[in-house]
């Protein structure tokens, strides 16, 4: 490559452009890193819910009032948390339903 002076500004900003993304992914690490907890917690306390909304499938004894209660979670802890969800698979996704 010739030495003049579009060829040391090209040099010189691959240079920043490289420094820019190391730093870049430094960030994108720290962040990772930083939040890699909390979705861990996120994810657990989903799962927790899920087995105290389908206890009842275990047969296990619940007063009325939780039930009731629990009712109103069971569309998070299905991850169904908007009411057109199963209509738009119905379209999006065609069962034969003879099979």
């Amino acid at each position: 490559m010739p030495d003049n002076a579009a060829s040391q500004t090209l040099m010189a900003s691959a240079d920043t452009g490289g420094e820019a993304m190391s730093k870049f992914t430094l960030v994108i690490m720290a962040f990772s890193f930083a939040f890699a907890g909390v979705l861990k917690k996120m994810i657990g306390s989903l799962i927790t819910l899920q087995l105290i909304v389908f206890l009842g499938v275990l047969k296990v004894m619940i007063p009325g009032n939780t039930v009731s209660f629990l009712k109103g979670l069971k569309n998070v802890a299905t991850f169904n948390v908007f009411k057109e969800t199963g209509r738009l698979n119905s379209v999006a996704f065609e069962f034969d339903p003879t099979q």
